[in-house]
């Protein structure tokens, strides 16, 4: 398991920096609001793939 430090990276790389115009997150969710949903690879964000 990767630190949430590398989780994040990871995330942020998958969705694009450039396309992340909001982000907040609760103690269970994160939340991105995006400029391009069809830029962001839902699958590779799946939980089972980490």
């Amino acid at each position: 398991m990767s630190s949430n430090y590398e989780t994040a990276k990871q995330i942020i790389q998958i969705i694009g920096k450039e396309n992340i115009t909001f982000m907040t997150h609760c103690a269970t969710r994160l939340r991105f609001n995006v400029v391009d949903d069809g830029k962001v690879d839902l699958d590779a964000l799946d939980p089972v793939s980490y």
